[in-house]
């Protein structure tokens, strides 16, 4: 072969392997939302979470919800939480960067339980002991243990038990126990099958930056809230949209929601 041909193929190789170790080294950003499993009915997603709860304590309509029993008790306790975050800068900055979540699932004939998504990866585990011990007064005890090859770490105090996961940074916590095994099959499956692999519209939607929170509902999961919880009341004619995204805006006395809905797939609602 002739000098300007093997210079030729020796760029051509050099061309390949540059564009071949940048396909196969790069790496897709890790979005929080893969976590959450398909059995979710809705997702609210926010960052800077502590700047939401500091404009909604301060909005004229916690007053009258600060009255139910639940909320007053969680208040007291997110008011712990948001003190340690004003003072821990390493764990303030990891919520203000990066989003927080909140999954609503059915749990059970007459039940709904929360998942919690945290950005703040092992540091949760201080801010899970405060919450926790604040809440219940007693004694936090922590425990161990492998759920298809994932640690569980599960922290129980007084009747109380909060069961949790990390990944990539987050720590995933549920009062639930199997809502958490739910993420590790999750995971474990390359997040194939999610909240967001089933609604991939929700991910497409425009959304504003100076808002509030973003709101995501699965139609087909609502549909199974309604009948689970909701048994009683009349039920409406025709289909609910497959997915839908909400936008939320909070003013010191409304709270606005802006969004989409997507039909692409009938519920049995």
């Amino acid at each position: 072969m002739k000098k300007p041909e093997w210079l030729f193929v020796g760029a051509m190789i050099l061309v390949g392997a540059y564009f071949s170790f940048r396909y196969f080294s790069k790496t897709e950003k890790f979005n929080s939302l893969q976590l959450v499993p398909n059995s979710s009915v809705a997702v609210y997603e926010a960052k800077d979470i502590s700047g939401v709860l500091s404009l909604l304590y301060n909005s004229e309509y916690w007053q009258d919800l600060k009255e139910i029993g639940e909320l007053k008790t969680a208040s007291t306790v997110i008011n712990s939480i948001d003190s340690l975050l004003n003072k821990n800068k390493k764990i303030g900055r990891a919520f203000k960067n990066n989003s927080t979540l909140i999954s609503l699932h059915v749990t059970g004939n007459e039940s709904a339980g929360l998942m919690f998504y945290l950005p703040a990866g092992a540091y949760s585990r201080k801010i899970l002991d405060i919450g926790l011990q604040k809440f219940t007064g007693l004694p936090v005890k922590h425990k161990v243990r492998e759920y298809d090859k994932l640690t569980i770490h599960e922290l129980s105090s007084g009747n109380t038990q909060l069961t949790y996961l990390f990944h990539k940074n987050y720590a995933i916590i549920s009062t639930v126990g199997y809502l958490v095994e739910d993420v590790v099959r999750n995971i474990n499956a390359d997040f194939e099958d999610n909240f967001t692999s089933n609604n991939p519209e929700l991910l497409q939607v425009p959304k504003l930056s100076d808002d509030n929170g973003n709101l995501y509902l699965n139609g087909e999961q609502i549909a199974a809230f309604y009948q689970t919880l909701l048994p009683a009341l009349h039920k409406p004619v025709g289909d609910l949209a497959k997915s839908i995204f909400l936008d939320i805006n909070l003013t010191k006395d409304q709270a606005f929601f802006s969004g989409f809905l997507f039909e692409e797939k009938d519920s049995e609602f």
